[in-house]
């Protein structure tokens, strides 16, 4: 932990063994990812008056923290004090910076901050351009965000997948699917390939407009693409659905009509009740699913795992994935994440990296999201070493 380091850290001066700029960024990032602000700053000052100045990367660290923690009226002093001392700060400073300012909704805070990098000679970059259109997204602000975009390109700055799914998502959440499929087409005549979070945007935008053939369309273009959908694509296919008509009355519908439903009707239903936290009328689904002799698959219990952890059941969800196995079915990386998002909300971190190394011995190759949620459940826990050493594991 931070106070162990502090410890050695102190000895380092004790023995005479002078820090250099490398030691003092890695323990500021430390406290102030712990939010020990005031032991940074000091940190900070004692480098600063042994001469061992600290570089753009340290202040890029202070300018970081403190964004994150809402305290950006603080992080903005900090490109000041790198000017006075002679240490401009880059593209990362700013960027850092006007994320923060993105995060807050203060666009006006956030444009002075590129305008006046770019009165600098500083160079925006695409993660520069992402962060301003991410938020005039979010803020229903298209115009604004189309400006950003056109300014971007411009500059010769090319657009990367990000963007262009912060824009396709930021036009489909304000119904505008024209847009969004210009947006779509521009990219893929850029020779940009869209990916999961790309279709499951459009989806998610057809499901809302009620444009459910669309939404399938859409849907089958991207596993005509070999893009495997995930939970966010199945949930906004479940939603667009329910939003048309009831669930049930449609299930009921189909066997009035003496149409059989089949794994992926009750894989639908069963995933339904899950997202809606209706584990009982999901289990309902499921024994009626085996009543028919209707064999569940690796979805099905997938659906009925991650159902249980959003409710913060594990023991059940434990229930279901021991069944699962007990049957043959292999889980993948997907079954394994929730499992490990379920037990990281329940601050049950221990359990989470147990699944993860059984996952691992299983010979399933953990994702990035399954890292994102193991590290960002050790985060949450304040276990800061643990997560820099898992942060270090993930493949380059």
């Amino acid at each position: 932990m931070v106070d162990d380091a502090l410890v050695f850290f102190s000895e380092m001066i004790e023995k005479c063994m002078l820090p250099n700029v490398i030691t003092y960024s890695s323990l500021i990032r430390g406290l102030c990812n712990f939010g020990r602000w005031k032991e940074a700053k000091r940190l900070l000052k004692e480098m600063v008056d042994l001469k061992n100045f600290p570089d753009v990367f340290t202040f890029s660290i202070l300018v970081d923290a403190l964004c994150k923690e809402g305290m950006v009226r603080d992080a903005e002093s900090i490109p000041k004090i790198m000017i006075q001392r002679g240490e401009g700060p880059d593209v990362v400073t700013y960027s850092v910076l006007i994320n923060g300012y993105c995060l807050q909704g203060q666009m006006d805070e956030a444009m002075k901050a590129f305008n006046s990098m770019v009165d600098r000679g500083i160079k925006p970059d695409v993660v520069t351009y992402s962060a301003l259109i991410h938020r005039y997204c979010l803020q229903g602000q298209m115009d604004e965000a189309m400006k950003a975009f056109n300014s971007m390109e411009d500059r010769r700055i090319k657009p990367n997948v990000i963007t262009y799914n912060t824009l396709i998502h930021g036009y489909c959440l304000q119904g505008q699917m024209d847009e969004a499929m210009k947006a779509f087409n521009s990219m893929e005549d850029r020779r940009i390939k869209p990916n999961v979070v790309t279709f499951s945007a459009l989806i998610h935008g057809y499901c809302l407009q009620g444009q459910m053939d669309e939404a399938m369309k859409a849907f089958n273009s991207m596993e005509d693409g070999g893009i495997k959908p995930d939970v966010v694509t199945y949930s906004a296919l479940i939603h667009g659905y329910c939003q048309m008509v009831e669930a049930m009355k449609a299930f009921n519908s189909m066997e009035d009509r003496r149409i059989k439903p089949n794994v992926i009707t009750y894989n639908t239903l069963i995933h339904g009740y899950c997202l809606q936290g209706q584990m009982d009328e999901a289990m309902k689904a499921f024994n009626s699913m085996e009543d028919r002799r209707i064999k569940p698959n690796l979805v099905t219990y997938s659906a009925l795992i991650h159902g249980y952890c959003l409710q913060g059941q594990m023991d059940e969800a434990m229930k279901a994935f021991n069944s699962m196995v007990d049957r043959g079915i292999k889980p993948d990386v997907v079954t394994y994440s929730a499992l490990i998002h379920g037990y990281c909300l329940q601050g049950q971190t221990d359990e989470a990296m147990r699944a993860f190394n059984s996952m691992v011995d299983r010979g399933i190759v953990p994702t990035n999201i399954t890292y994102d949620i193991l590290i960002n459940g050790y985060c949450m826990q304040m276990k800061i070493d643990e997560a820099m050493h898992l942060l270090r594991e993930i493949p380059r």
